[in-house]
């Protein structure tokens, strides 16, 4: 199927081949690279193939190619038949789903602003504890939808299941992560990661037709992983290294970078994630979370370092991506093929066509006022109370960390074309940790100072009565 304009919008059409020798199967293209589907690009290069003629350097496209083990033919109409109803139940839900996460991010910001102000030690801490854990599993759970036909029982059951699997997974990880006070957090985050590597490297079925995935009908992305999904999983990545350096200490340190590793590479390789923008972010992140937590102080030998993995690794990809066949290269390849046929000219066409989607995505107001509400809360946190001071003190990891997720949200922002949304997914993951640590360890220091300062009277009282 390719995607066609009609009136409302984009829809998957029908395309089909009748060649000597075209063989039976579904189609796919090194511009798609899903199964059963192909870009309207892809047609004229496709022709030329069955032709014998070698296609033009300029043409975009890809020759399309048969999928092998595509399976019997009803089960090929099947599935395509589902994926367009897919498509079209995605593409009808995603403005509800996103102004549900936005509608959760933003009262969690001012619930957890009024109680970093007036209401520490009272029972609204528990209700914060469990709203961090259900605002990460409300995302997770939009990617595990995935799995089910909600486009046969329609947008109720659909909002039932995200909301159920949330709340139950909020539940589970405070069941589970009973021995620390940050343990079920970081069952939340390892959940996360989880999750979106093991699909990167089974065939992305988590990403395809899921709101925050993508669809046929939206944009050319059809495999691999979509950005917003990139930017939960990095985030989630570099939150996990930060809190486990700290609650293991030693070996704690290299699990993180192992998670940091494994979720670079599953997001960057050519043959899984292919998010060339989350993998250029995601490397000198790591790299500067190495540095910062050997104890190294920020220099502008730092600055160059983190420059310089940055080139290196967006060189390493693109040339990897090109030495492969030209009929398997991604967007990546081809992109380094036309920086080697243009030269300067073709590079800064394509970079400031992606810098002018990425600017025109602020427009889109619910991300905006997502972003807003997060950095409100933290400004407050740090200048009108002591809670980022008291977490600081008790999770001496966290200083470091934060710098980092500063420098991965501005990086990952700055490398995608979806912009405001990959700042709007890494927020939405970073309140909810500082959230579910204030409402662990601040709570705690208030009530060992209170028992301290009651003790202290009862002895000062004690003193005063024996005299």
């Amino acid at each position: 199927m390719i995607p066609e304009v009609e009136p409302s919008g984009l829809v998957p059409t029908a395309v089909a081949i009748h060649a000597p020798h075209a063989g039976t199967g579904l189609l796919e293209s090194a511009t798609s690279r899903r199964a059963g589907f192909i870009q309207i690009v892809d047609l004229a290069p496709t022709i030329l193939d069955l032709l014998d003629v070698k296609p033009p350097d300029v043409m975009e496209g890809r020759p399309a190619r048969l999928h092998a083990q595509s399976g019997e033919y009803r089960a090929r109409v099947d599935s395509l038949v589902r994926a367009d109803r897919g498509a079209q139940f995605r593409d009808a839900t995603i403005g509800q789903a996103t102004a549900i996460l936005v509608t959760i991010t933003i009262t969690l910001s001012v619930a957890a602003g009024l109680w970093f102000r007036f209401a520490r030690g009272t029972p609204v801490t528990v209700l914060l504890r469990w709203a961090a854990l259900g605002l990460i599993g409300y995302v997770t759970a939009t990617f595990l939808a995935g799995l089910l036909p909600f486009f046969k029982w329609g947008s109720g059951p659909y909002f039932l299941f995200v909301v159920v699997a949330a709340l139950a997974m909020a539940g589970i990880c405070l069941a589970l992560g009973r021995r620390g006070p940050v343990d079920a957090f970081l069952i939340a985050l390892g959940i996360v990661v989880v999750l979106h590597v093991g699909d990167l490297v089974t065939g992305t079925r988590l990403q395809f037709n899921t709101v925050f995935g993508y669809s046929p009908t939206v944009g050319i992305r059809l495999a691999g992983i979509g950005n917003p999904g990139s930017a939960q999983v990095s985030i989630c990545a570099l939150l996990f290294a930060v809190l486990i350096a700290w609650r293991v200490p030693g070996r704690g340190a290299w699990i993180g970078y192992g998670v940091l590793a494994a979720t670079l590479l599953a997001v960057g390789a050519p043959m899984w994630g292919q998010d060339y923008g989350g993998a250029l972010a995601l490397a000198p992140t790591l790299v500067l979370w190495w540095m910062l937590h050997s104890g190294r102080r920020i220099r502008w030998r730092t600055v160059f370092t983190i420059l310089g993995v940055l080139v290196v690794t967006g060189l390493v990809a693109g040339f990897v991506d090109l030495s492969r066949p030209a009929n398997e290269r991604t967007h990546v390849g081809r992109f380094f093929e036309k920086v080697g046929e243009d030269g300067p000219a073709g590079f800064f066409n394509v970079i400031g066509r992606k810098l002018g989607l990425m600017i025109g995505t602020f427009s889109n107001t619910a991300w905006v006022l997502l972003v807003l509400s997060v950095v409100i809360l933290v400004v407050l946190a740090f200048w009108k109370t002591d809670v980022m001071t008291r977490l600081f003190a008790r999770v001496p990891t966290l200083r470091p960390g934060l710098v980092c997720v500063a420098v991965l949200v501005v990086l990952a922002t700055a490398l995608n074309d979806s912009g405001v949304q990959v700042t709007g997914m890494m927020a939405a993951m970073t309140l909810p940790t500082l959230v579910f640590l204030a409402t662990r360890y601040v709570d705690t220091d208030l009530d060992a100072e209170q028992a301290a300062s009651g003790a202290d009277s009862g002895a000062s009282l004690s003193t005063t009565g024996s005299q």
